[in-house]
């Protein structure tokens, strides 16, 4: 969900929310290239994975982009609660909009 603008809430695009977004698309561009980095793993761990065939690299880099989509997530709901709060009071308040010309 992108919520710009609700109800007057200020979400330009110099907002702190609009350069994560622009920050997360960059990032997503640099992961095209591979980084050398050396982590540390428990051993059984690291030895259970090979022993069933898992690509160690592989598998950290799936986690590691799930927690940063995760952070990213959580980052871009605080930033924008404000936002989100008017919505929610506008509805409560005043119903959904063009609720009259819904099909369902």
């Amino acid at each position: 969900m992108r919520i710009y603008s609700a109800h007057g809430a200020d979400m330009n695009k110099n907002s702190k929310s609009a350069r994560n977004i622009k920050s997360a698309r960059n990032s997503k561009l640099a992961r095209n290239s591979k980084k050398a980095t050396n982590i540390t793993l428990p051993g059984g761990l690291v030895d259970d994975a090979k022993s069933l065939g898992i690509n160690v690299s592989q598998a950290c880099e799936i986690g590691l982009n799930q927690a940063v989509k995760s952070a990213l997530e959580q980052r871009w709901l605080e930033d924008n609660k404000k936002a989100i709060e008017a919505s929610n009071q506008y509805v409560r308040e005043n119903g959904v909009p063009f609720a009259k010309y819904r099909q369902f």
